[in-house]
């Protein structure tokens, strides 16, 4: 399995306060992973790290734009996300995770959260944790 790390810019990362820094990188990185995914054709991947979207709707953080673009690299790649809304569980954090993992199209049927907590910066970080388990 490739293991890709990733922390995309944030809302106003690169001077300005607007998500241009965010789309402007999104495409590299959509660029990486497929070029991973094409110099090892037999290996997952999975690339997990702080997206710095909702990967919903952007409603709660990100852009509608930045997400159709992480979708479209992830199933360039024949990767999911794991992590967004669709696949997380309702009420387990108090607000959508901005930190996601995607995985290998081919382990979505076998893929869950099965737990996180929120974050908690006096503590640990400003950033939620989030657990998936691929079952066999």
């Amino acid at each position: 399995m490739l293991v890709y790390g990733t922390v995309m810019p944030w809302k106003g990362d690169g001077g300005k306060f607007d998500w241009s820094e965010h789309h402007r990188v999104i495409p590299e990185q959509c660029a990486e992973w497929l070029k991973l995914k094409e110099t090892y054709p037999n290996s997952k991947i999975c690339i997990a790290g702080d997206y710095n979207t909702d990967m919903g709707t952007g409603a709660y953080y990100g852009t509608k734009k930045g997400i159709a673009a992480l979708r479209a690299g992830l199933a360039a790649c024949d990767a999911f996300c794991a992590t967004d809304p669709t696949q997380f569980p309702t009420g387990l954090l108090p607000c959508p995770p901005i930190d996601h993992i995607a995985l290998s199209i081919a382990s979505r049927d076998s893929t869950s959260v099965v737990a996180a907590w929120p974050a908690n910066k006096k503590v640990l970080s400003d950033h939620s944790g989030v657990i998936v388990e691929v079952r066999n």
